[in-house]
Parts: structure tokens; C-alpha cells; sequence
């Protein structure tokens, strides 16, 4: 692939991970993101006189089909007054189309034009996009005018500033838990090629990237650094599985020793330079609050634990736990039910049959993936561990299908998945853009 291609794919695929919502009187109509993809969808109709979609996509679309077919149920037979609300819950699985098969047309045809290779290339073009994103959050938390020159024209300018002083928000419409998740997405990208390329520079370029990464998911919350100090050992752990025993011990060993250096480090750096930051110190302490609480008063506690614990609400009447009610999907700023916890929430908006259809999806992707030929276990492992974090996090909040994180793993499912279809190299380019 030419340079220039590779640019155009940087600048697609961060439109399509992280193109804004505008905050104008058009609303969440102007949401590049979505756009973009339509207009990608668009593009390719228009290319191929048809839609193009290949089997794999057309089985995961069954999916949001049937969750609009639920929600459309119970609108008609348990919400119909309240029809400005469910319209939005109505449309969230046509949004779900419209990103997948854009993001299955921008694989096949980066997979089409850089071949076995799409696999190491795709997920570095996707690394540099959330280290982008990053670095355009830790520009917004030291410099208020380039923050708020953002937050302008995007919807993160309605959140208290107070909120957005801390808890940076990028391109995104807040700063928050699913903003702090989304961009630990990163740091899995970071593990697979550190532990898979064999250059030094490349392992050094995404080892100081994974740094930056770790200070953008600390500037938008604290959710994110779960996947930095469990699932990222535990699935660098996996990978060095994958190799022989003696240079797995000698790979663990090092990283193991490098990591800890530089951790030493950067704390002292930072409480040196940043130690009358109120802002960076606020950040901190909420981040490290359970374990302040601890030196402190001798008791280890997680808030959010605590307050989860106190979000188990559920619908009383049996249609609407069943088939649900498509208004209640943000119940938690419509209605005075206050929970966050994602699958909960999608109860109360999907019924117990919309979330089995949600679920679904995740677990039929991870079934095609794991049964994927051609592929190496370390490279199924990705995408699949992808799903996985995002059905975890869903215990906090809303993650399945939620903006961003979807985007993500999508992309890299469907370029495993092409790569492990792709035909035999010696094809012309006309016959692997068939594939």
C-alpha cells in the first residue's frame, strides 16, 4: 500500500473510531463517525452497483436486526407515548448496521491491498489512532485554550466544567468510564505488538505509545486502568505462552524488570513536577482513592463497587422484562431509576430477549473467530480478548455496542477474519478484492 493510501486509511479509520458529534441544532445527526461510514457504504454501492457484503457480515447483521424487530415490538405495544425517548433506542441498532458493514468494507479493502501482512499493519494503523486521540487528551489536560477550542464544537461542552478540568474528554461528547475503557483498547493493541514484532524499534515505539495511552486512560477515568494492571499482563502472559519456554522466561523477565523501572520513574517525574497541579492531583486521587482511603483509615473500599452494588434495579412488570421498553434505555437520566450497570440497563430498554440478542452477537463472533484456519492462536487471541473486555465492562456501564469501542473491535475482527479467508498470494488484485 502507497503512502498516500495508508494516510487516507489513518484519516478514515480516525474519523471512523472518533469522529465527533457536533454539537449543533442538527444534534446527533451530525455525528462523523456515523457519516463517515455511510458514506463508505455509500461509496461501495455506488463502486459495485450492490451491496457487497460478505457471509460473515451479513450472519452478525442478523443480530441488530433482531434487536430493532424487539424494540419496535415493545414500542407498538408498551411505549408508543413515549416515542420521542424510544426513537432513539429504536435507532441504535441501525447505527449498529450501518458501522459494521462500513467497517467490513474498509477491512476487505485494506486486506485487499496490503495482504497477509493487513494483520500487524491494521492494528498498528489502529494503535496510532488511539495514540492520537491520546495525545490530543493529554494536550486538552494541560492547556485549557486547546481544550475548550475542542469542546466547542462537540458536545463535551454541556458537561460541568469542573467535570471537564479532570476528566478529559477528547473528541468524544464526555471524559468518563467508557472513554477511559475505549482508550485501554489501546494498550491490548500496544501487548500484541510489543510481544509480536520482531523490531527493536517498532517494540520501543509502541512500548513509549503504551505510556502515553496509560496517561490518556488516567485522564478520562479510572475503569480503563483495570485492563492496564490485570487483563494487559494477563494477556502478555498469554502470548509469551505461545512462544518456546526458554525465551518466554527471558521475555517476562525483561519486560517485567523495564516496566517496573520505568513506573519508578515516571511517579517520581510526575509528583515532582505535578505535585501543585490541583487538577493532576484530582485526578490522582480519584483514580487511587481506594487505596488512600486505606493509609489513611486502615479500610479498603471501591466506591464504585459500593455504588453498583446498589444498582441492582430491575422492571416489576413481566412484558417489560421481557421485551422491555425501548424509553427506559437511559434510564438513568429520563426516569428515576438510577443505574448504570450495562446490562441492567439494557433490560430495562431491550428486555431480557433484546439482551440474549445483544450477548449473541459477541458470542457468535468470538465462535467464527476461534474456528478461524490460517490463523495463528495469538492472532484469533486479539479480536477475541477485545469482546471479551467489552462484555466485562458492560457490568459498568453500557460498552456492547456503544460508540468507539465497537468500532474498534470490529475493525480488528474483520481484518483477522479476511486475512484468514484472504486466497492464495500469487492472486491478481481484481480477484482478492472478491474475496
Amino acid at each position: 500500500m502507497s503512502k498516500l493510501r495508508l494516510f487516507g486509511s489513518f484519516f478514515a479509520m480516525f474519523a471512523i473510531v472518533y469522529g465527533p458529534v457536533l454539537d449543533t441544532f442538527l444534534g446527533p445527526i451530525l455525528d462523523i463517525s456515523f457519516l463517515t461510514c455511510l458514506l463508505l457504504i455509500i461509496s461501495n454501492v455506488v463502486w459495485y452497483q450492490r451491496m457487497r457484503l460478505n457471509r460473515f457480515a451479513s450472519q452478525l447483521s442478523v443480530f441488530p436486526v433482531l434487536i430493532f424487530g424487539v424494540c419496535l415490538l415493545n414500542i407498538v405495544l408498551l411505549d408508543i407515548e413515549n416515542i420521542e425517548h424510544s426513537a432513539r433506542a429504536l435507532m441504535r441498532p441501525v447505527r449498529i448496521l450501518v458501522v459494521l458493514f462500513a467497517v467490513a468494507i474498509f477491512a476487505r479493502y485494506f486486506v485487499s491491498n496490503v495482504g497477509r501482512k493487513a494483520i500487524e499493519k491494521g492494528i498498528m494503523l489502529l494503535f496510532l489512532v488511539i495514540l492520537l486521540h491520546a495525545v490530543i487528551m493529554i494536550l486538552q489536560f494541560f492547556d485549557a485554550d486547546f481544550r475548550n477550542a475542542i469542546y466547542q464544537f462537540t458536545t463535551a461542552k454541556n458537561v460541568l466544567q469542573q467535570y471537564q478540568s479532570t476528566r478529559m474528554a477528547g473528541f468524544s461528547g464526555a471524559g468518563g468510564a467508557q472513554l477511559s475503557i475505549i482508550q485501554s483498547f489501546g494498550l491490548i493493541l500496544g501487548v500484541f505488538l510489543f510481544s509480536q514484532s520482531k523490531s527493536m524499534q517498532t517494540k520501543l515505539f509502541v512500548f513509549i505509545g503504551c505510556q502515553l495511552i496509560i496517561a490518556s486512560v488516567f485522564f478520562a477515568g479510572r475503569s480503563g486502568v483495570l485492563t492496564a494492571i490485570i487483563f494487559c499482563p494477563l494477556y502478555y502472559l498469554y502470548l509469551n505462552s505461545q512462544q518456546p519456554a526458554s525465551k518466554a522466561m527471558k521475555n517476562t523477565i525483561s519486560t517485567t524488570v523495564l516496566l517496573s523501572l520505568v513506573t519508578v520513574v515516571l511517579l517520581v517525574f510526575l509528583f515532582d513536577s505535578l505535585a501543585d497541579n490541583i487538577y493532576f492531583m484530582s485526578a490522582f486521587e480519584r483514580i487511587f482513592d481506594s487505596f488512600i482511603g486505606y493509609q489513611d483509615g486502615g479500610k479498603f473500599k471501591v466506591d464504585t463497587l459500593i455504588a453498583l452494588s446498589n444498582m441492582f434495579i430491575l422492571p416489576n412488570e413481566a412484558m417489560h422484562m421481557l421485551i422491555g421498553k425501548a424509553s427506559y434505555l437511559h434510564n438513568n437520566t429520563l426516569y428515576s431509576i438510577n443505574t448504570d450497570i450495562g446490562y441492567l440497563r439494557l433490560i430495562w430498554g431491550y428486555g431480557l430477549v433484546g439482551s440474549v440478542f445483544h450477548y449473541s452477537f459477541y458470542i457468535f463472533a468470538i465462535y467464527v473467530i476461534q474456528a478461524l484456519p490460517n490463523i495463528s492462536k495469538a492472532e484469533k487471541s486479539l479480536p477475541i480478548i477485545l469482546l471479551l473486555l467489552t462484555l466485562f465492562f458492560n457490568s459498568k456501564e453500557i460498552l456492547v455496542f456503544s460508540r468507539m469501542s465497537f468500532q474498534i473491535s470490529m475493525f480488528v475482527l474483520f481484518i483477522v477474519y479476511f486475512v484468514s479467508q484472504r486466497a492464495p498470494i500469487n492472486l491478481s488484485t481484481r480477484e482478492l478484492r472478491e474475496l
